[in-house]
């Protein structure tokens, strides 16, 4: 997987690219965890490009979340393809 990251209006945005799968962990922990780390902080994952999750991959969204909603910051799922509906 690969992650592309911008900011718009504010936001984060993060741009996934491939399956989100456990190849998600180490870019999730790099790049996404230290930004929802600081307080207030609003991440978008657009997951147009990842036509599969796996259960690793989901796990990654939950850890971040959580540790988004501990300090105050905040994970926004969008453009999920209608396929992502595959669940692995």
């Amino acid at each position: 997987m690969e992650l592309s990251l911008s900011t718009r209006d504010g936001f984060t945005v993060a741009a996934t690219k491939g399956p989100l799968d456990e190849t998600a962990r180490d870019l999730f922990r790099e790049q996404l965890h230290p930004l929802v780390g600081v307080k207030g902080t609003r991440i978008i994952i657009d997951m147009a490009g990842s036509p599969r999750i796996t259960s690793p991959g989901i796990g990654n969204i939950v850890a971040l979340t959580a540790d988004a909603n501990t300090n105050a910051s905040r994970v926004i799922l969008c453009r999920s393809e209608e396929h992502t509906s595959e669940l692995q």
